[in-house]
């Protein structure tokens, strides 16, 4: 009989077999019960009882052959749906060894296991060993020589093979060498103490060596390959009570301290914190039951609490905010209920094995999960249609799984365990390959580009080569901390560096070099590795202070900002003040009794809620005007209902099995049907008046071929990277790409085969960029805001920035300067123009616009309701202009200075119904399914009509008494042709580009013009011969323009 200090108790059965006593029942107290049937087998000369099967609940069998020496041979599972086993042993009989002392005597080495094979996988382990000494002290202090078997090989599946060389013997003084050498061949030195405890390792990296405290078996101090000396100290149970970490950067220390075990009924546990004090040197402490279960954790002032049955399960939990949760279980001490401190509850049904079978969730869904005999999950019936499936061949190995719509993504390891192809539903694979250390070596993308990795001799990966030449290379320290990576390829080449000036190795550091400098951020940070300051590349600093819980309070930024956090004790966000030029600015939270935010104070007090069902899922927000917003969702939380407040305006969605929105109800009318590829793609997308947009991939993904409403396609062309090469658009229009290693444009060129270049920086920026007529140039500071900014005519713009990277001044090559100033939320309160005329601009706390003045006057004046929506207007005479809204949000009424009123009214899609000017006219607006003006009637009822294209070109404007214009497009979308109500015609041509090259009037009278590499007009032909041209500079500005007649 076992009995834990909770009084749960295991009861052993015993049954004298073959003259020996075995444990042939195990009994749990809750009923559990497994039993042990045995068979009787003589072993050289011997009567030996030997296992041959085990049962336990809901159909646990497994299965146990020997050898005739007795050995096991095999472990069968039953239940599996195959006949074959689990596992296989082999063994080798080593015989007996010669004494080295006495010749006269042997020792008998016996069997050793050789092999061990998943019989399932036929994945195998080898094992060779080698007979060594060691010795064994004895109490006069000499010591008794012992033969033993070492292990000298370890051979996986793969045939990676790790070898054992051993130098010295155990157990005696001195230092003992074990050399592990890696499938990799590469060396590690491990050397040990007379008690096997390691005092150095040597890897092929650095070295690492360990001083210990015998009395305790334990280190004493640790220093790792970098230098890093962690020092320890115990109790004299053997817990630790410090931990001191120094030789980078300041030195850090974390303390205990420790339940003494009379504080316990019986007094024998030894090994429960009292407090830990952390590397900030914040303190938390513990409390325990007499039985040592935790009952109360604290820290930074604030508490929580757990509550246990007379099992020890955990019944209860009350968090920093003093919310509980109870949790119920089963007699297997499994969870099957939990109620939380809203009082949801979400259900759990376990089998006799303890696996899941059943979740029902807080709205009482239920999800359904069936297991094969190794407890791997095979079917998952959750909420709503369709239920998933897996499928696992062991003899492969592969796993199939099945989608709620039967589609199948098959996964392939090898032998051991490792992914090595991935086929989806529309049968694209993937697959990866392995050095023998499991590292990655190679895998392809589904279109079957490869990308290869190189290893050093601790498996961090150094290089990584890429499709398009682009290759990837890093650095470490030798505790395995990256402290570079270089991207090269097409564009040449850029390092970013990484600093580790912390004990615990936290990030100090982040760098990009250019022209050999290194540019960037760096922190100071505490002990647990909140940045206390960080400094950037123009030595500006932010300095941060934290709570007990690492959370920021008060962040102080340069410029004079602050914002200051405030946290409830479970810590959510209470409130964010954001204080300095300006004044401040508070936005506060509340939260419910599962921490989600149901009401926002905005920064002038108003409160905007939002309401949660059981589950989460958001199910309405109201504004402060108590307009609400109603959501509803499914059985799978999705979303099928959104009802916006104002009359009509519902949307509503559908989905497939898997999840993908297969329809949409707008207000507008407008029924959307979507269409999926077997990988969950968008392929088309159609509604009432036809289609809207089809998609093609290739089999990564990648969209190839897309066509519009009217069905023309636009095809496209991806680089081994994912980047677009090409792109060829109805009319022949083909755009193109080339790139740099940093998925960068280098060039870009258009369908008239116009190309612009572009270089940048080793830090990413854009240096200049180049097209037919010159070049453009960028210069920055270190931070990356643009200092200057020199046209084609190498005129050069400047600018400034305050310490926050904000623009201050602009200064055009005329040298005239404009002035920007800001408060201390990003907002521009004053604007110095040219000519030196200062606009200045005041808010409220909700960033709302209340008054602009200009050069010392009021220009205008703004009021708000509480949603934020303006109300009142004033002009610079003090006018006022006021509005009115519905419940959508939307202007209804806009009475003008003077009285005078505009009325408007709205569809339930927000388009415009119909408008009634201050001379009371009137008209009114029709729309179709789309939200495209369709009809407009005045207050004499003239309706005009308009018909469009599946596009959304207009190619029909029918006015009054029935005259018609016709409009025709190319198929680019662009307009070839008028026809007006005489039937006569006005066609238009373009070049590549969509530059309008022509204009054929009704008269048959036809202008042309031509356009220079970046599309400005430069030429217009009139009938006749007649001729206009224009001389531009590089930055289109026209310089010398000679009309028809000759004037220049």
């Amino acid at each position: 009989l076992i009995e834990d200090t909770s009084g749960n108790r295991l009861s052993y059965e015993y049954t004298p077999i073959g003259g020996r006593l075995v444990v042939t029942g195990l009994v749990q107290d809750n009923g559990r019960r497994f039993d042990l049937r045995y068979e009787v087998a003589g072993i050289d000369g011997l009567v030996m009882p030997l296992l041959q099967q085990l049962t336990g609940p809901d159909g646990i069998d497994v299965r146990y052959r020997y050898d005739e020496k007795g050995l096991l041979t095999e472990v069968r599972r039953a239940g599996l749906g195959s006949a074959d086993p689990i596992e296989q042993f082999s063994y080798t009989n080593f015989g007996r060894y010669p004494d080295r002392s006495n010749p006269d005597r042997s020792h008998e080495l016996g069997w050793r296991m050789v092999t061990a094979t998943n019989a399932l996988s036929g994945a195998t382990i080898q094992y060779s060993y080698v007979p060594r000494w060691s010795a064994a002290a004895r109490g006069d202090g000499s010591f008794a020589d012992v033969i033993s078997l070492f292990v000298t090989e370890l051979t996986e599946t793969d045939a990676g093979t790790v070898t054992f060389s051993y130098v010295g013997e155990r157990g005696r003084p001195g230092v003992q060498t074990t050399v592990v050498k890696n499938a990799r061949l590469y060396d590690t030195t491990y050397s040990m103490n007379e008690f096997g405890g390691v005092e150095r390792i040597d890897d092929p990296i650095g070295s690492q060596s360990t001083v210990w405290n015998l009395q305790h078996r334990k280190p004493h101090s640790q220093t790792d390959a970098e230098g890093v000396l962690t020092e320890f100290s115990y109790d004299a149970y053997g817990n630790t009570l410090q931990q001191r970490l120094s030789g980078r950067g300041d030195p850090v220390q974390a303390s205990w301290t420790f339940e003494p075990p009379d504080t316990f009924d019986p007094p024998v546990i030894k090994n429960r914190a009292r407090t830990y004090t952390d590397f900030r040197g914040v303190e938390q402490t513990y409390s325990y039951d007499p039985v040592g279960r935790l009952i109360g954790h604290s820290q930074g002032g604030v508490s929580m609490s757990y509550g246990y049955d007379a099992r020890g399960d955990q019944v209860s939990h009350t968090d920093y905010n003093g919310n509980t949760t109870e949790t119920a279980y089963n007699n297997l001490g499994l969870p099957i209920r939990m109620t939380y401190a809203d009082g949801a509850v979400v259900s759990m049904a376990f089998d006799a094995r303890g696996r899941e079978t059943l979740r029902t969730d807080e709205l009482g869904r239920a999800t359904i999960t069936e297991y094969d005999g190794l407890d791997r999950p095979l079917r998952v019936d959750p909420p709503g249609p369709g239920d998933r499936r897996t499928v696992y061949d062991d003899s492969t190995p592969s796993i199939t799984s099945f989608d709620e719509l039967e589609r199948s993504t098959i996964t392939v390891m090898d032998k051991q365990g490792r992914t090595v192809s991935i086929t989806n539903a529309l049968n694209d694979s993937r697959t990866m390959s392995y050095d023998d250390h499991g590292n990655l070596e190679e895998e392809t993308d589904f279109r079957g580009n490869p990308r290869t990795a190189i290893f050093d001799a601790l498996d961090r990966r150094i290089s990584l080569s890429e499709p398009e030449s682009r290759n990837t290379t890093y650095t470490y320290l030798k505790t395995g901390q990256m402290t570079e990576m270089t991207v090269s390829g097409a564009g040449g080449e850029r390092t970013t560096r990484y600093r580790y000036e912390h004990p615990r190795y936290f990030r100090t550091g982040e760098f990009g070099v250019l022209d050999g400098e290194e540019i960037g951020t760096t922190l100071l940070l505490d002990g647990e590795g909140n940045p206390l300051t960080r400094t950037d590349a123009l030595d500006r600093e932010t300095t941060s202070s934290f709570d007990a819980f690492g959370r920021p309070l008060l962040v102080s930024e340069p410029e004079g900002r602050s914002t200051t956090h405030i946290y409830d004790p479970q810590g959510n966000l209470l409130s964010r003040t954001v204080a300095g030029g300006g004044g401040s600015r508070t936005e506060a939270f509340e939260y419910d009794e599962r921490h989600r935010q149901t009401v926002r104070i905005d920064g002038v007090g108003e409160r905007w809620l939002t309401g949660y069902d059981a589950k989460g899922n958001r199910v309405s927000e109201t504004d402060p005007l108590g307009r609400v917003s109603h959501y509803a969702y499914d059985l799978r939380d999705r979303l099928i209902t959104q009802q916006l407040p104002g009359e009509g305006r519902v949307s509503s969605y559908g989905y497939d099995a898997v999840d993908n929105r297969i329809s949409e109800s707008l207000p507008s009318g407008q029924e959307i049907t979507h269409s999926y590829d077997d990988l969950n793609r968008l392929v088309s997308s159609t509604d009432q008046l036809g289609p809207i947009a089809t998609f093609d991939y290739d089999p990564d993904g990648h969209v190839i071929t897309s066509t519009d409403g009217r069905a023309l396609p636009t095809t496209t062309v991806w680089d081994a990277l994912g980047r677009k090469e090409s792109e060829l658009q109805p009319e022949g229009r083909n755009w193109s790409w080339t790139w740099n290693a940093w998925d960068q444009p280098l060039t870009e060129t258009n369908p008239r085969t116009i190309t612009v270049s572009h270089q940048y920086d080793t830090l990413g920026r854009r240096l200049n960029s180049t097209d037919p007529l010159g070049t453009q140039i960028w210069d920055y500071d270190a931070i990356g805001n643009v200092l200057s900014q020199t046209n084609r005519r190498n005129h050069a713009t400047t600018f400034v920035y305050d310490d926050l990277n904000r623009r201050v001044s602009q200064t055009d090559p005329t040298t005239e300067t404009q002035q920007f100033g800001y408060n201390a939320f990003n907002e521009l309160i004053r604007q110095v123009d040219r000519r030196g005329i200062e606009t200045t601009t005041a808010y409220d706390d909700a960033g709302r616009v209340l008054a602009i003045n200009r050069a010392g006057l009021t220009r205008q004046r703004f009021l708000y309701d509480a949603a934020g929506q303006q109300t009142s207007r004033f002009d610079p005479l003090g006018r006022e202009t006021r509005s009115q809204y519905d419940l959508a949000g939307r202007v209804e009424v806009e009475t003008l200075p003077e009285g005078a009123r505009i009325e408007r009214s709205w569809t339930a899609a927000d388009d415009l119904a119909s408008q009634t000017d201050p001379d009371g006219m009137a008209v009114a607006y029709q729309y179709d399914e789309r939200r495209r003006l369709v009809s407009e009637t005045n207050d004499l009822d003239e309706t005009t009509v308009y018909d469009y294209d599946g596009n959304g070109n207009r190619t029909t404007m029918t006015r009054p008494l029935a005259t018609e214009w016709t409009f025709e497009f190319d198929d680019a979308n662009r307009l070839v042709a008028v026809v007006n109500p005489l039937t006569q015609r006005t066609e238009y041509g373009y070049d590549e580009n969509g530059n309008r090259t022509s204009i054929l009037d009704a008269n048959n009278h036809t202008r042309t013009f031509d356009f220079d590499e970046l599309d400005r007009m430069t030429a217009m032909h009139y009938p006749g011969g007649a001729t206009e041209t224009t001389v531009r500079d590089p930055e289109g500005n026209p310089q010398t323009t000679i009309r028809a007649n000759g004037q220049q």
